[in-house]
């Protein structure tokens, strides 16, 4: 599908949710939400759920993106579609829903964390806590990155409180970096 015709079907796209029957490289970590154990899940986006990255994207961070830099529709579409792959990104599922989406990937020693959403009413659950363990557990040897931001102020106190540090800063953007405390020392 051309990227303009992807981009105006992507724009028209609402996000089910929920899960496909189609469950590739899932990994689970367990959760106390509320008075039942439910199973946190990482599940691969397929190649049919794609179109709906971008939607996720743009309804999730669009506000924060506007206030801090302004929003640019296809500046935005395109920086997305051209920088994050499809196999960076997994859903986040509780419950059989999807919670979330994240998109992370190796570079050289750390697994950097590129997005990181939990939709609305799985917000506050300790969803995104979860999600660093998880990643920490199965990347003993490796730290976590990512960026932020500067005005998405809820997101800056859960990473300082998770105990990332900031490494860098610009005008607009505070970087990231939590060194994993599972490492395994050689």
């Amino acid at each position: 599908m051309h990227t303009l015709q992807a981009h105006k079907k992507t724009r028209e796209m609402k996000t089910s949710p929920l899960i496909t029957k189609e469950a590739m490289g899932n990994e689970l970590i367990s959760r106390n939400f509320g008075k039942r154990d439910e199973k946190m899940k990482l599940q691969t986006v397929t190649y049919s759920e794609s179109n709906e990255l971008f939607a996720v994207f743009k309804q999730y961070m669009m506000p924060t993106i506007d206030g801090a830099i302004g929003w640019d529709e296809d500046f935005q579409f395109d920086g997305f579609v051209e920088n994050l792959k499809r196999d960076w990104f997994r859903w986040l599922i509780v419950r059989n829903e999807k919670a979330g989406l994240v998109c992370f990937r190796t570079i050289e020693s750390r697994i950097h964390i590129h997005l990181l959403i939990v939709f609305h009413p799985f917000q506050r659950q300790g969803l995104a806590r979860q999600f660093f363990r998880l990643i920490e557990s199965k990347h003993k040897s490796k730290c976590l990155s990512l960026s932020s931001l500067k005005n998405n102020k809820i997101a800056i106190y859960m990473y300082t409180k998770y105990g990332f540090k900031v490494i860098a800063e610009d005008e607009h953007f505070y970087s990231f970096i939590k060194f994993n405390t599972n490492r395994e020392v050689p």
